[in-house]
């Protein structure tokens, strides 16, 4: 996929970034999968999904995240 190898050459020339957020529109779900997974051997990629599971995760006590998804 060309996306996914223009930011692995992005990625590559900057040692100090160590991984990628990816924020889009839930219609991009499809690609924003397919460019997870043909980068995900070699960088960590975050999405939305990931921020609300870490936050669930982070925490479990906030009323706010318990009535908003639970």
């Amino acid at each position: 996929m060309d996306i996914a190898q223009e930011i692995a050459i992005y990625l590559r020339a900057r040692p100090h970034l160590t991984a990628i957020y990816i924020a889009a529109p839930l219609e991009e779900a499809t690609l924003i999968e397919a460019i997870k997974n043909e980068l995900k051997d070699e960088f960590p990629i975050f999405t939305g999904e990931s921020l609300l599971q870490y936050m669930l995760d982070a925490y479990p006590n906030c009323e706010w995240m318990k009535v908003s998804y639970s």
